[in-house]
């Protein structure tokens, strides 16, 4: 009777130490995930997003508002966060059923234009000497909602059928 040679199991699979295995070496300090086309797609959908978020800002601030993508690229949260300003306000988007949460970032002197207008305000942009108070990140939070959460998953809706909910925002200051 022929015994089997025994291996050690990694992630559910036997590893044979007899077998050759091919090893990929990854740089978590420099995570390249999508390929150029997956980035290409990236890039479409969140130009599709802007006009639509864009139109729907206008419509609610009464104001022109136009939004691009300045650009689409992988960094890593440590990158990303070194990379905003202070302050900022942080919402995070859960996108369900997708895994794992979307952080979306907003200049707090753009927040303060849009909750100036929305209280009869000319929406001048200004640089905030203060924190957002909890009435301004209430007004923000709203904003958020209606104009970016529905188009968010319009614009995702030829790759993945989503339901974007926004989580609790803050602040970094």
């Amino acid at each position: 009777m022929a015994t089997e040679a025994k291996g050690t199991e990694i992630l559910g699979r036997n590893i044979r130490p007899e077998k050759e295995y091919k090893v990929k070496t990854y740089d978590f300090k420099r995570p390249d995930k999508f390929s150029k086309d997956q980035m290409r797609t990236l890039s479409m959908m969140h130009e599709t997003f802007a006009r639509l978020a864009s139109t729907a800002l206008s419509s609610k601030l009464r104001l022109f508002i136009k939004m691009h993508v300045a650009s689409v690229d992988q960094l890593t949260y440590e990158e990303f966060i070194r990379s905003i300003p202070h302050p900022t306000v942080l919402a995070p988007v859960r996108l369900d059923p997708l895994k794992g949460p979307m952080l979306l970032e907003l200049d707090p002197s753009l927040g303060f234009a849009g909750v100036e207008r929305l209280f009869g305000g000319v929406g001048r942009k200004i640089q905030p000497e203060r924190a957002v108070t909890d009435v301004e990140m209430k007004l923000l939070e709203e904003l958020f909602s209606q104009a970016f959460l529905a188009n968010l998953r319009e614009s995702w809706a030829n790759i993945i059928a989503m339901q974007p909910q926004l989580g609790q925002m803050e602040t970094n200051k």
